[in-house]
């Protein structure tokens, strides 16, 4: 994978991880009932460097060479651990979660989880969507 085609996907992964985030944020505040849902210019800022870090995590999921099975998983393993912990780590700083609370703890690893498995899915369908692309234009070129 080129280096340029690698940013191009930092970027993307970037710009679906900030909307979901702030998706969240506001689903959050409207789920906890408070009066006035107004998200403070120090969250979005901790949540578009949130978005920044994570999306630089997946680097740790690209590979020059078509990984195995086990690799790729081994590398998805690794890149849902280091993103979740910049998620607690910036959340912990920022306010967002306290430890002296489990259930809010347990609750924000609840939701992280469903953003990255909804992040997840929305990826898996775009690059299947493209590879299936790839494979009709094959196919018209060459027949078969």
């Amino acid at each position: 994978m080129e280096n340029r085609e690698i940013v191009r996907n930092v970027l993307n992964q970037f710009f679906l991880i900030f909307t979901v985030i702030i998706i969240a944020m506001l689903i959050i505040n409207r789920l906890t009932e408070e009066v006035a849902v107004v998200v403070a210019t120090n969250d979005i800022l901790a949540a578009l460097l949130l978005a920044a870090l994570t999306s630089l995590a997946g680097i740790v999921v690209y590979s020059k060479k078509d990984p195995k099975r086990a690799e790729a998983l081994a590398r998805s393993v690794i890149h849902f651990l280091i993103v979740l912990g910049i998620c607690l780590t910036i959340a912990t700083i920022v306010g967002w979660i306290s430890w002296a609370t489990p259930f809010e703890v347990a609750l924000w690893i609840g939701i992280f989880v469903a953003v990255y498995f909804i992040i997840s899915l929305i990826d898996y369908f775009q690059t299947k969507k493209l590879a299936d692309d790839l494979n009709t234009k094959l196919k018209q070129r060459y027949g078969s």
